[in-house]
């Protein structure tokens, strides 16, 4: 059953045919396709499945430009205390998108001062 469940995931996430005809099914009904997301893979997988989220895009690539040639990496989450973090940066994220006045560095601050405390009375 686990090798059976494993095939699968194989066969429909890294198949570039299943990819493809998923991706123009998506396209031909109106669903969002093409919007970037975080690099995984590196060489000819990524390039092939870059290729084809731009061949069946339905959202205006122009505007992910900045994302798309972002040199940043991608980051694991800390593996110690993790939900707390989010529980400390959710007010934070609430305030930036809500209040037209609020200082999200002063905030983030406030948050990682807040967070520190989290950890630094945990064990490791």
């Amino acid at each position: 059953m686990i090798k059976a469940a494993f095939d699968y995931v194989i066969y429909t996430n890294f198949n570039l045919d299943v990819l493809e005809s998923s991706l123009a099914q998506q396209a031909a009904n109106g669903q969002a396709v093409g919007a970037p997301t975080a690099v995984l893979f590196q060489g000819d997988f990524q390039q092939k499945l870059s290729a084809l989220n731009t061949k069946y895009a339905t959202v205006p690539l122009q505007n992910y430009t900045t994302f798309i040639n972002s040199t940043n990496a991608l980051r694991p989450e800390p593996h110690n205390q993790t939900q707390k973090m989010y529980a400390v940066l959710d007010p934070v994220m609430q305030a930036v998108l809500t209040n037209a006045n609020a200082d999200p560095q002063a905030l983030l601050n406030q948050a990682a001062q807040q967070f520190q405390q989290v950890l630094d009375s945990s064990p490791s």
